[in-house]
Order: structure tokens, then C-alpha cells, then sequence
């Protein structure tokens, strides 16, 4: 007899970019306009606390943001939500490995 296996249907990852300064919000807004239409969204955290945050379209969106968090000095927060009625939860990103250089060793 063959088992019936319930799929779990799949959970969206939603992102979203909050600026913490003027110049980041400019800076966020103009790139993001390139791409899309912005949509501004205000949403809770965990704590309650509001946030307005810009929703982005997909994870891509999130390393153009990190990025230009580098190289303009954009003060930034990004936060992820799994479904579109889940709380917001803020998304840190990992800490870059160091390069190791590997030298041989004859034997």
C-alpha cells in the first residue's frame, strides 16, 4: 500500500529594508525606483515596535542594499518575514570567513 505524504506548501521569505538615517532613505529610495515600484509598509516587530520599512522583491534586492550599505555608508536595517502575516524579524547578516592561505608542504 503506497502512503499518502502531505506536502507543506511552500513559505515565501518576504524582505524588507529599513533606512535609519535621511541619507540612507534617499539613497535606498532611488536605487529601489530603478527596479520597481516602491512600496512602503509598516509593520511590527516581535516587541511591538513599528517600523516603516520598504519592501523588497526578492533577496537579490537585499545584497544590492548591503552593498551600497558599504560603499555609501547607508545606515540600514533589513528584516525578513516567513508568509505575509508573520512578524518581522530583523536579519543580521553573517560574518565573513577569513581568507586562509594554505601553503605545501613536500613530504
Amino acid at each position: 500500500m503506497t502512503e499518502l505524504k502531505k506536502e507543506k506548501p511552500e513559505v515565501k521569505t518576504e524582505w524588507f529594508a529599513e533606512p535609519l538615517d535621511a541619507d540612507s532613505n534617499q539613497g535606498i529610495a532611488f536605487e529601489l525606483a530603478k527596479t520597481c515600484e516602491i512600496d512602503v509598509n509598516r509593520l511590527a516587530d516581535k516587541g511591538g515596535k513599528m517600523h516603516d520599512l520598504y519592501r523588497l522583491r526578492a533577496y537579490s534586492d537585499v545584497s544590492m542594499i548591503r552593498s551600497g550599505a558599504t560603499k555609501f555608508s547607508w545606515k540600514v536595517k533589513i528584516w525578513k518575514r516567513k508568509g505575509s502575516n508573520a512578524i518581522i524579524e530583523e536579519w543580521i547578516f553573517p560574518k565573513k570567513k577569513k581568507k586562509v592561505d594554505l601553503k605545501l608542504v613536500k613530504v
